[in-house]
């Protein structure tokens, strides 16, 4: 069987008559394929808390496509704006290279995924003009900012104070950095 594929994400009356004549030629759809939307936004790792459905949309009428299992290490996106369907809130999910779809954000009061840490590189902040202390400070200031967005609460105030100090190091050790001109003594 050859499998003809093309982008119908951002046309869904595209889609609601391909599925039409799938189900009036009875032609199966190609398992396991969902294109990330292109409302998707703020990659992160995350790990499954528990068994959930993945499905190929962000509903529960949807097909699913493989299940989470529980320590299942996967890449979370949120939908901007935000998918709300059957009383849930879904996240666009992708587990592995092989699965992609949409997975309830939680059930009730038990949450569907936990942010893994986040780690800056190594080589995020070098500099000859700064010193040992205002790169730690920066490095600082940086998994500041990374745990900000990893754990997703109230990152904005906290991103924008980070960065602030961060700017205040580096303005700080850019004005040491600048030449001194010395003026030459004639006699």
């Amino acid at each position: 069987m050859m499998w003809l594929t093309f982008d119908v994400s951002e046309s869904a009356p595209i889609r609601e008559a391909l599925v039409r004549f799938n189900i009036a030629y009875r032609i199966r759809e190609r398992p396991n394929v969902v294109v990330r939307p292109t409302n998707a936004v703020n990659p992160r790792k995350a790990k499954a808390l528990a068994a959930r459905n993945m499905r190929a949309e962000a509903t529960t009428a949807a097909a699913v496509v493989v299940v989470v299992q529980p320590d299942s290490e996967v890449t979370l996106y949120d939908l901007n704006p935000p998918a709300q369907a059957n009383g849930y809130t879904w996240l666009f999910v992708e587990l592995g290279t092989q699965y992609a779809g949409y997975v309830v954000e939680a059930l009730g009061d038990a949450k569907s995924f936990e942010a893994l840490p986040v780690e800056p590189p190594p080589e995020a902040v070098y500099s000859v003009w700064l010193t040992d202390d205002e790169i730690r400070q920066s490095a600082q200031l940086h998994t500041i900012v990374a745990q900000a967005e990893a754990e997703r609460m109230a990152a904005s105030q906290k991103i924008k104070e980070a960065h602030l100090q961060l700017a205040a190091i580096l303005t700080n050790a850019l004005e040491r950095a600048r030449p001194t001109v010395l003026n030459t003594i004639t006699s």
